[in-house]
């Protein structure tokens, strides 16, 4: 059975994947992750991220800023950092150990947030500066796709993938 191509467009910084796929190819992506805290900005402001990775956490600001991870919508901690110095960095093996959403924020400056959306499965991809992603080796049958950005939302659209094909999806998200 080949696999197929799925390949669309997006916003810049939305998060696409197939929200029922639980079969097909092993999850390949680096279990480091980076969250870094710049210019009081948590970059990047939305991932997608695979379960069970290492978040690392860095800091390059010179001030003291204590971080918050908490499942998201309305979920417990799962983790805080403080950040003290330009330079640090704070690797944490807890926030990623599962399939999920995460929103960080700064506790006292609540314009510092960022998501990371955690997968157990490796059909997902976050958008490029062009709003392009694409997920490869696609098992065939009928999939949801589900777009997410933060400003935007989140929709979904059906798609049928066919084996040795490239299939192409255009979501629109609202801005």
């Amino acid at each position: 059975m080949r696999g197929a191509a799925l390949r669309g467009a997006l916003a810049d910084g939305a998060v696409a994947a197939l929200a029922d796929a639980t079969t097909g190819k092993a999850i390949t992506a680096p279990l480091r992750q980076e969250l870094t805290l710049e210019r009081c900005q948590l970059a990047p402001r939305a991932a997608a991220v695979p379960a069970g990775a290492t978040l690392n956490v860095k800091g390059r600001d010179p001030l003291s800023l204590r971080l918050r991870a908490v499942g998201w919508p309305g979920g417990a901690t799962r983790a805080t950092w403080r950040l003290t110095d330009a330079g640090q960095v704070v690797p944490d093996d807890r926030v990623l150990a599962e399939a999920g959403a995460v929103e960080v924020r700064g506790e006292s400056l609540p314009w510092v947030r960022a998501w990371l959306l955690v997968f157990d499965h490796p059909y997902y991809a976050t958008t490029d500066a062009a709003g392009t992603f694409a997920l490869d080796s696609v098992p065939p049958g009928r999939y949801t796709l589900v777009a997410w950005h933060p400003r935007a939302g989140r929709v979904e659209q059906e798609v049928t993938v066919t084996a040795g094909q490239t299939v192409s999806a255009e979501l629109v998200l609202a801005r």
